[in-house]
């Protein structure tokens, strides 16, 4: 099930559901829609179509639509889609190729998605490109043989790539991750089980990155937009 809110098409079952229905869905762009990101399409003017399918990678996005919709839907955090997809992958044949972040950094989160997964990553490469190199990237994806293509460059780039080259890249499904290469690699950590559970890995985030306390204001503009939809 799908709800629709800011524009976005929200998928509001859990991810065990969401793995299942992939392929009856029908939605090849997959972008995870915490409150941050949200504000930061609506701030860049991110133009996109119905095909694009949002997950609540957010409680705040969680709490929104129960407040605006009245319907109650799962948080899936886009590195927890990122995770179950490499844990089934051996077994589903999916070959997976990464784009974003650090050149080393990508490297070690390709290298521990093969030793702990057992996943077939058919490439890689790093987030620091430019437009000249941008035919080259699309060539070495359309290569691999992909059929998962994760992005981490961040909002705005991560979505703005998929979105402006969508149909000159043949994986078939391309999917917003934001910093999970960091975590994966080990060059970062997640927030403890306790914290996720209880909503609060923003906060956790918070205080690794205190630079982050300036984004904040991006959830109150977020809040005041939800507030205005009820």
């Amino acid at each position: 099930m799908l709800v629709e809110m800011f524009g976005m098409n929200i998928y509001a079952n859990s991810l065990h559901d969401l793995i299942n229905e992939l392929d009856v869905l029908n939605y090849r762009v997959i972008l995870s829609a915490n409150p941050e990101i949200v504000q930061c399409i609506n701030k860049n003017k991110i133009k996109f179509d119905d095909d694009v399918m949002f997950i609540p990678d957010g409680i705040g996005t969680v709490y929104a639509v129960r407040l605006v919709k009245g319907i109650s839907i799962k948080k899936i955090a886009g590195i927890d889609f990122l995770y179950e997809i490499l844990n089934i992958s051996k077994d589903r044949d999916y070959k997976i190729y990464f784009l974003g972040a650090r050149p080393y950094v990508v490297e070690r989160a390709a290298k521990r998605a093969v030793e702990e997964f057992g996943a077939k990553i058919t490439g890689f490469h790093h987030g620091y490109f430019n437009d000249d190199e941008l035919d080259k990237i699309i060539a070495d994806i359309n290569n691999s043989g992909a059929d998962f293509l994760f992005v981490g460059l961040g909002c705005p780039k991560q979505e703005k790539f998929i979105l402006q080259n969508k149909d000159r890249i043949k994986a078939k499904y391309l999917v917003t991750v934001g910093g999970s290469f960091d975590v994966l690699s080990g060059s970062a950590k997640r927030a403890p089980k306790w914290m996720i559970d209880l909503g609060l890995e923003w906060l956790y985030r918070t205080f690794r990155q205190p630079v982050r306390i300036f984004r904040l204001r991006r959830i109150a503009t977020f809040l005041i937009r939800t507030i205005l939809n009820l």
